[in-house]
């Protein structure tokens, strides 16, 4: 390919795909300039490949192809992602050099994999690129170590196996130990098995660690046996946590430890999706008891019978009284919701439902960090509008004004909710009288709390108004 065509084709591709400068694309095309004379010297397939705006994949921009090339066609264009080519995506991430290291390639080869020698191209210290040289992947390449203990004495072999190896299998972790000069002087099983995943095809032992280092630069503590960085990284489909250790002063300087989170990725994010979908049902829910309310609220302005129409604006009320908890339980955690939030919203709707009547009753709610299960809202919500019904209807009579307040107290063993009003109250012993009891509307309160919430029902009333109370347990109930 002409120098003009190869200048022309690098450029547009950067300008296209990349976010790199004019002068980095500048430096690029001297390199790619060079690809030919590299190919030929070291027999191998060479590209230059560029980071893309999207940050996830990797665009070859250059390449030159050896004799005997791996490739029946160009592959200028072809964007990569790291599953396929981890090293390429190390090097362009680090800035530092990746060696033999298996890839996934458009190559006519036995099962498309080959073996990557990766070299960042750097310009005024940013890496721009990456070099990568590519060859078939053969069992010649991959060298054999017959030392689980190099350079060991073997008085220091029994030490180490006794000390130190048993324990690295005995751990769910990939472990890695290395000495002063960062040699990797032990690794586990795990471990090996992590870097075979990447596409090493040699045991890591006796390397470099920053040459094959897969979460970035080792930092470590001047501080013995402290943890000094710990930090989440994401390869080829996993996500680990990587935590860097200072130990004794001996052969062993180092220890790294890579934890494998990427089951507790997929059940949070399963946690998440199912979150949402519990938002949306409830959502719909709160969206379908609306609707019900509308047909009714339809059905009462066509009926002629007062009576009817009283009893459909109560029902009317209790569906509103759960839509509000439902209102709420769509903005909060799966399993715990504010009480003040449903308090609050209950009393919005029941105000609204009794706008425009002659009566001009204030709804005072005295704030509470009060926190209670998810399971007991709409029963909470349903109780409390029934007796803001029952205080509206009975309390008030031949008044146009009143007060009622609305609060709640946790206490070591039982949590309350009281209703009070300033109404003209009523004679507690008239509840013996069940007729009674059940015109004030209060046998389906009793029968709530009672049989689901477990708890109690308590009435308090003189000629100064109404308290009623209804008591449940404090496991069902908890402070943020």
């Amino acid at each position: 390919m002409m120098e003009s065509m190869v200048s022309e084709i690098l450029t547009k591709l950067c300008k296209t795909h990349t976010s790199l400068a004019d002068h980095d694309i500048s430096f690029l095309t001297n390199v790619a300039l060079e690809l030919k004379k590299i190919a030929l010297e070291r027999n191998v397939d060479v590209f230059i490949d560029c980071l893309c705006k999207n940050q996830s994949e990797a665009i070859v921009v250059a390449e030159a192809r050896r004799e005997n090339s791996l490739y029946a066609f160009s592959t200028i264009g072809y964007t990569i992602r790291e599953d396929d080519e981890p090293a390429v995506f190390r090097s362009l991430r680090f800035g530092v050099e990746t060696e033999e290291v298996k890839a996934l390639t458009h190559a006519i080869t036995s099962k498309n994999l080959v073996l990557q020698d990766v070299k960042p191209i750097k310009n005024k210290g940013k890496t721009i690129g990456v070099l990568i040289y590519e060859k078939e992947l053969s069992k010649e390449n991959k060298k054999t170590i017959s030392a689980t203990f190099p350079h060991f004495s073997l008085e220091e072999k029994y030490h180490y196996l006794t000390n130190i190896h048993w324990v690295g299998e005995c751990i769910n972790d990939a472990l890695i130990i290395l000495n002063e000069r960062k040699i990797v002087c032990y690794r586990n099983n795990i471990a090996l098995k992590v870097y075979e995943d990447y596409g090493y095809i040699n045991d890591i032992l006796n390397a470099e660690y920053t040459k094959i280092s897969l979460h970035g630069t080792l930092n470590v503590s001047p501080e013995l046996g402290q943890v000094y960085d710990e930090q989440e990284f994401y390869i080829r489909g996993k996500f680990y946590i990587c935590k860097q250790y200072r130990i004794i002063q001996d052969k062993f300087f180092y220890v790294i430890i890579l934890h494998d989170i990427t089951q507790d990725k997929r059940c949070d994010n399963i946690l998440q999706q199912k979150k949402a979908s519990i938002r949306e049902a409830h959502h719909r829910i709160k969206n379908s008891l609306h609707m019900i309310y509308s047909l009714l609220d339809i059905q009462a302005r066509r009926n002629a019978s007062k009576e009817a129409s009283n009893i459909l604006k109560d029902t009317m009320s209790r569906i509103l009284s759960i839509a509000a908890s439902y209102e709420v339980l769509q903005e909060t955690d799966l399993y715990m919701i504010n009480l003040y939030e449903v308090m609050k919203n209950v009393a919005v709707n029941f105000k609204n439902l009794t706008e425009g009547t002659s009566k001009k009753v204030q709804i005072i709610i005295n704030p509470t960090d009060i926190t209670i299960e998810t399971e007991i809202a709409a029963s909470v919500a349903l109780i409390i509008n029934e007796l803001l019904q029952n205080s509206y209807k009975h309390a008030f009579i031949d008044r146009e004004y009143g007060q009622i307040i609305i609060s709640a107290k946790k206490g070591a063993i039982y949590s309350s909710i009281t209703v009070h009003d300033d109404g003209v109250g009523f004679s507690v012993i008239d509840f013996k009288n069940e007729e009674k009891f059940n015109s004030l509307g209060l046998q389906l309160i009793q029968s709530i709390v009672e049989d689901k919430l477990k708890g109690r029902f308590i009435i308090e009333s003189d000629s100064k108004g109404t308290n009623i109370s209804f008591e449940f347990k404090t496991c069902e109930l908890s402070s943020d």
